[in-house]
């Protein structure tokens, strides 16, 4: 992915830089629960990570890197119970435009990483610190963990939210 500076009045300044991305597949051979880049503006900077592990990236609004920062956890793996029950629901969604047959052999095409992603969404708060929404495919009902680092990249740690909640604005005391 490419971002790119713009002026107030919508001209174009220049690239900032192209970050690693994963692609989304659809129909036949497509990887489900691939890792997807996520990029969020700080103050002054750009942080950005694939989700195919706890690695975040910061670089400057001239592309140069700032800092790296890890987290020491491994990715959810993918289960076989997943890899099935996610075939089985889209083999249910095809059979609308599909016949059954039909729908199976676009099914079996689908490929499955080891892991699932570390995090779906990326968000720097009002004070800089940077939140990452843990990946949830199955089970909506069930708790969301936000892991968060502080604006040095420091691990801070993770708090849980309901499902539901969906968070468009971070402060220092309230979300």
């Amino acid at each position: 992915v490419e971002l790119l500076r713009y002026r107030s009045d919508g001209s174009a300044i220049g690239s900032i830089g192209r970050f690693p991305n994963r692609a989304i597949l659809r129909g036949d051979g497509a990887l489900v629960f691939g890792p997807v880049g996520q990029q969020a503006l700080g103050d002054s900077t750009i942080w950005y990570g694939t989700a195919a592990g706890y690695e975040l990236r910061e670089v400057g609004i001239d592309g140069s890197l700032k800092r790296v920062v890890r987290l020491n956890r491994p990715a959810p793996e993918v289960t076989q119970a997943d890899t099935l029950l996610y075939r089985q629901g889209a083999v249910n969604t095809l059979n609308n435009t599909l016949d059954e047959s039909a729908a199976e052999r676009v099914v079996q095409t689908y490929r499955f990483p080891e892991t699932f992603p570390t995090f779906s969404k990326m968000i720097v708060d009002r004070v800089g610190n940077v939140w990452l929404k843990g990946y949830h495919w199955y089970d909506m009902g069930a708790p969301i963990r936000w892991t968060v680092f502080d604006p040095e990249g420091r691990f801070l740690g993770d708090i849980m939210l309901p499902a539901l909640m969906e968070v468009h604005d971070i402060g220092d005391r309230y979300l």
